[in-house]
């Protein structure tokens, strides 16, 4: 727990939106430690900082990555993480970020991943993946698996619950709707956004009100880099 306390401790004067971090204590979490190898220096004045993990003192992971806080690239430590039960960070790096999931159970998970917003009440992980597209990624923590995945050109810039469903505001889309419906609609309702239904696992696209927007929870967003 010291470990843990020290952590948060030190990566709160980072700023609550936990941008990319290349220092830190050693993390006690359940059965892990993750520990993290000092930064040393690489070809184009670029350093590497190297995260390992470890479960019941055996090395189960090694990953590494070219620190860059300007192009967004490197691991991100949130300075509070969502679930008590689960610690989860993520690396930030062109086509190949990756989110990391460990349990107080012993589990641990590496799936394609980037900033998330974390959403309490189903323990779901709503993940704009960094891979060689840019993927929305729905996690569900109860079952440690990727229940939703599709690939999105659309901008996410938050993500609400309101009257049992989720939904991620859209700042650019990138459908193929006709001009003369896109106008109408927008005009009615001029919030753009993609509502995830909980039950079906699906994803639609939809306008909503600002006032329905206003009304609804927003969701924390975690390891973002702005």
């Amino acid at each position: 727990m010291h470990f843990v306390v020290s952590l948060m401790l030190a990566l709160s004067t980072l700023g609550a939106k936990s941008q990319i971090n290349d220092l830190f204590p050693p993390v006690k979490f359940g059965s892990f430690y993750i520990t993290y190898g000092p930064k040393s220096a690489a070809v184009g004045g670029k350093s590497f900082v190297s995260v390992n993990i470890y479960k019941d003192n055996q090395l189960v992971l090694i990953d590494s990555v070219a620190t860059d806080k300007t192009t967004c690239q490197g691991f991100s430590f949130p300075p509070t993480q969502p679930f008590s039960d689960y610690f989860i960070f993520s690396k930030h790096q062109s086509k190949a970020g990756k989110t990391y999931i460990l349990s107080k159970r012993g589990d641990i998970k590496v799936i394609g991943g980037g900033t998330f917003w974390a959403a309490p009440k189903h323990k779901l992980l709503f993940i704009l993946a960094e891979k060689d597209y840019r993927n929305l990624v729905v996690f569900s923590l109860k079952e440690m698996k990727t229940i939703f995945e599709k690939y999105s050109c659309d901008e996410f810039t938050d993500w609400y619950f309101r009257h049992g469903t989720y939904f991620g505001k859209v700042s650019t889309e990138c459908g193929d709707e006709l001009k003369t419906e896109k106008e109408v609609s927008e005009w009615m309702h001029p919030v753009e956004i993609e509502q995830f239904d909980v039950k079906r696992k699906t994803l639609n696209e939809m306008h909503i009100t600002d006032e329905q927007v206003e009304h609804a929870k927003a969701l924390v967003k975690y390891a973002a880099c702005q």
